[in-house]
């Protein structure tokens, strides 16, 4: 059996430079204060296939949705039948940092900020005959990437569509398609910019996005090539780059960077990028015997958790986290011992896993 995995970025330049340009065609430096909105731990995926965020600003990333085939549905090989068709994974986000995935074995699926693993309606793991849809721009770094023409293309198990709105008028060009099920394929346009991909079998996933300035020789002698092995050693961990994708750097290609993805202008935050919270105002509000309930404050939204130890014994407890993020903290550590003095303090952690912890104090339980 064959299976799917589909992917789509739409990205709004084609003459790119070094400063971003909103949907209104004028500059835009993005927003100077961080807003991050309450979000359930359980609404969206961080980052599934690469690690780390630290340092990268809230607007930094790309944002999609899951479409998925269930099993009275044919399987689909075309990106717009999934996303005509498919089902929508309602309430669930992903964001990604980059679109930077080398070849790779996959049937782990996806897991949300509370250790969910994303399950279609009929209760079966999201794994394989899958779309997601992207959306995003693109930005130069002006400190190494010159403004100018730009050649775009796809490392892509299994097809991918490339697709470009220069114009902010919501109609998008196709430069690139390179649809369909296949190994792990190079496409490159034949003019300069708009991102679409689709991955399948389940047993590899791939999606390198590459781009160049534009050369006086379009046509790349890898397009078209195929072969799971042909750009990285799935079999190695992490994945191997190979002769194939070393030459595509010695003629100009490199991969996105998280600096050159920015969020669409309508999501207002990643939630991947959030930096630790800043905790202020913590209070003891009431001391029981067996009880105690603590409050404090975060500069974002974030979860919620107690900490304590026993002073005479050294034994330590902690109240489970919370799976919801806000910024006015209420919990109540239960189990304690009667008229028993504790050192006790609150953590809380960003929706991208950064976390910070109050200074410990001490407190005595009820009698």
């Amino acid at each position: 059996m064959v299976s799917h995995k589909y992917f789509i970025l739409s990205l709004p330049l084609l003459l790119l430079t070094a400063c971003l340009n909103n949907d209104s065609g004028s500059v835009s430096e993005g927003p100077t204060d961080v807003l991050f909105r309450p979000r359930n731990a359980n609404q969206f995926v961080c980052n599934p296939f690469n690690e780390g965020n630290t340092g990268l600003s809230y607007d930094q990333g790309v944002h999609g949705h899951f479409y998925y085939l269930d099993s009275s549905q044919p399987q689909y090989c075309q990106v717009c039948d999934y996303l005509q068709y498919g089902n929508h994974v309602n309430g669930i986000d992903i964001f990604f940092n980059q679109l930077h995935i080398p070849t790779r074995p996959f049937d782990r699926g996806f897991v949300t900020r509370s250790g969910e693993v994303i399950k279609t309606l009929e209760g079966n793991t999201l794994y394989e005959w899958f779309a997601m849809k992207f959306q995003g721009r693109l930005q130069l770094d002006p400190s190494i990437q010159n403004q100018g023409p730009y050649q775009l293309a796809l490392l892509a198990d299994d097809g991918a569509i490339l697709r470009v709105d220069s114009n902010y008028d919501g109609q998008y060009e196709e430069l690139v398609n390179k649809d369909g099920t296949h190994p792990k394929r190079m496409g490159g346009s034949s003019q300069p910019l708009n991102l679409y991909y689709d991955q399948g079998p389940r047993f590899h996933i791939a999606l390198v996005v590459l781009w160049r300035p534009w050369p006086a020789v379009p046509l790349d002698p890898e397009c078209n090539k195929q072969g799971n092995s042909r750009f990285f050693d799935s079999t190695a961990n992490p994945p191997a780059p190979q002769q194939s994708y070393s030459d595509l750097l010695s003629r100009g290609w490199q991969p996105l960077a998280p600096e050159n993805y920015m969020l669409p202008v309508t999501e207002h935050d990643n939630p991947c990028n959030a930096p630790a919270p800043v905790i202020s105002n913590v209070v003891l509000v009431q001391a029981l015997a067996t009880s105690a309930r603590f409050t404090w404050t975060t500069d974002i939204p974030s979860t919620s958790q107690v900490i304590y130890t026993e002073v005479s014994s050294g034994i330590p407890g902690q109240t489970g986290q919370s799976s919801t993020y806000v910024t006015a903290h209420d919990v109540t550590a239960t189990g304690l011992k009667p008229n028993t003095l504790y050192s006790v303090k609150v953590r809380s952690a960003s929706t991208s896993g950064l976390s910070s912890e109050s200074a410990s104090f001490v407190f005595r339980s009820g009698r």
